[in-house]
């Protein structure tokens, strides 16, 4: 096993070691100012409300825009804006407009005053909620109140299973924790913001909710079986495992679920064709530790198959063509030998019974 030489440093520097990511660019606004910054000191609170702890030290310009306003914006960025990312760190706003110093483009947000970053991956509107450890520690406890219809990554696609090349439908405006097809062929989702079942248009992407809204919850699985029967799981791990009525959006509490091995979230679901269910258990980590699983729906005892890869996020069954014209050649070859046995037999009876008998 390896070890490590290792040298005494100022304290003040394990921050490097600690720092949790992602970087981010936090915008902001207030009496018609706009500025950014870069940030790495944050953490997630909470899941519901979705609530996110930021340390901004009280002698940056940002600081005074934020306590001022109230407001902010996390803007989640690429690889391809890392230049603009420590170059933004490496400045204040105070001194340039780092908008069009970087030649990033400002967006008009929802609920919120200060902008979004349009080259920005993700954008999450934010509140001030908790300012009560701003004068000691810098600390602010931020909601994020609107990111519907902001993330990039949040659409549809087709993919072709010969070339793996995909096709954009549209985006989904809304977002779904997990998808179903029924037995036509209608995509389904779940929407956790909501608490409601979606349908997605195939041919623009649009989801449109069904029944009525109800509150936020994390993210669930969702899965209908041969029968259009759909299972739901919208508490969690440590909740139920619940039937939603796909025509109406009607939730029916089920069995509580029994036996996860992590309390968090389970995603993912999908029946086989034998009718077992199996999901995707998660202890939202980062990276977030899955264990595979099955769900008894009569009974909602869960049982482990085994360990996934960290942040899986999807499970499928689909028909392998090899496999299958394997199993058609040894179909045929089965017949024909016991076509060729019939045939043997019923020659050997023609001879035998055409046969005069000896005197």
């Amino acid at each position: 096993m390896k070890t490590f030489s290792k040298r005494d440093f100022a304290v003040s520097n394990i921050r490097r070691f600690l720092e949790p990511g992602p970087i981010v660019l936090v915008s902001s606004a207030s009496k018609g100012e706009a500025n950014i910054m870069t940030m790495g000191w944050h953490t997630v609170m909470e899941f519901t409300p979705s609530l996110v702890g930021c340390m901004i030290s009280d002698s940056s310009h940002s600081f005074g825009l934020i306590k001022g306003s109230k407001q902010c914006v996390i803007n989640i960025p690429t690889y391809d804006l890392i230049k603009q990312v420590v170059g933004i760190g490496n400045c204040s706003g105070a001194d340039v407009d780092k908008f069009a110093k970087f030649k990033l483009t400002a967006v008009e947000a929802d609920e919120v005053e200060a902008p979004h970053i349009k080259e920005c991956y993700a954008n999450f509107e934010c509140k001030v909620v908790d300012a009560s450890l701003l004068d000691k520690y810098s600390f602010f406890i931020l909601e994020v109140v609107n990111h519907a219809g902001t993330i990039a990554g949040c659409a549809i696609q087709t993919r072709e299973g010969h070339t793996g090349s995909a096709q954009m439908v549209g985006p989904l405006r809304l977002a779904g924790s997990d998808i179903a097809f029924n037995r036509l062929g209608i995509l389904f989702t779940w929407l956790p913001e909501t608490h409601q079942l979606g349908v997605v248009n195939l041919e623009t992407g649009n989801v449109t909710a069904i029944g009525n809204p109800g509150a936020a919850g994390p993210p669930a699985g969702l899965a209908i079986d041969a029968s259009n029967n759909a299972y739901l799981t919208a508490k969690g791990a440590t909740g139920s495992v619940d039937t939603v009525d796909i025509a109406t959006g009607a939730i029916k509490v089920g069995p509580a679920l029994k036996g996860a091995p992590f309390d968090s979230t389970i995603n993912s679901m999908t029946f086989t064709p034998s009718g077992l269910l199996l999901a995707v258990n998660s202890n939202q980590g980062s990276p977030a530790a899955t264990r595979l699983i099955t769900i008894n729906v009569a009974s909602g005892v869960v049982s482990t198959i085994g360990n996934l890869p960290d942040d899986t996020d999807a499970l499928a069954f689909a028909v392998i063509p090899g496999k299958m014209e394997e199993q058609k050649m040894d179909w045929r070859t089965i017949a024909l030998y016991a076509l060729f046995v019939i045939a043997l037999i019923l020659f050997l009876v023609g001879i035998l019974s055409g046969r005069k008998p000896r005197n």
